[in-house]
């Protein structure tokens, strides 16, 4: 019977093992090139859970943006991290902030439908801050508004290490505020018509 039992913990450590190098097998795609949402899109869109609503055209970042992002595709789902950094004429800082103050996404299934409008929050971060995506299935997406130097962070982030140095600045200032139920936050992108049982996604087909 004790061998059994020895044998029976020996297939199940193999199997947790096998499991995390299958989710761990495709190497980090990290990038400092120039910024493309659409390829961004088109590459990961059915992991994001997002359209990315929250960054800007890709003519807005040339030549002043600066960019980074990294993608880790596992055998479930893609962890991601973007940002990227422009630097703004007012003209144009003006133009983003109407365009953000005026995001919305409507999610239909079959017989109903429901908007969700972004959120702005000037307390959370060191900045203003513009949400689509709030800590629903442990992502983060929103865009830092920095009025005085014309300067917009746009951020996406799923799993977040919120004691990585080098993001601390774009960060939620108090840690505790990641400490949350993944599944009672606020996406835009995401509804549920029957009270939290099930939820319904923007792109969605019926």
């Amino acid at each position: 019977m004790k061998k059994r039992y020895y044998i029976l913990i020996l297939i199940v450590c193999i199997c947790i093992v096998c499991l995390y190098r299958l989710t761990r097998q495709h190497p980090s795609d990290r990038s400092n090139d120039a910024y493309h949402k659409a390829d961004i899109l088109e590459k990961y869109g059915n992991d994001l859970d997002s359209n990315l609503s929250v960054f800007p055209k890709e003519e807005l970042a040339e030549n002043q943006g600066v960019f980074y992002s990294s993608f880790h595709t596992g055998l479930f789902d893609t962890d991601a991290e973007i940002i990227l950094v422009c630097n703004l004429t007012k003209e144009q800082f003006d133009d983003e902030i109407k365009r953000l103050s005026n995001l919305s996404m409507t999610i239909r299934n079959k017989e109903d439908q429901y908007t969700n409008y972004v959120l702005y929050d000037t307390s959370s971060y060191h900045y203003p801050a513009y949400i689509t995506i709030d800590g629903f299935g442990n992502t983060y997406e929103y865009a830092l508004t920095d009025p005085n130097r014309n300067k917009i962070i746009y951020v996406y982030l799923s799993y977040p290490d919120i004691y990585k140095k080098e993001n601390q600045q774009y960060l939620k200032k108090d840690p505790a505020d990641y400490n949350i139920d993944e599944f009672s936050s606020f996406s835009m992108y995401v509804h549920s018509f029957d009270e939290g049982k099930t939820w319904t996604e923007y792109d969605d087909e019926y």
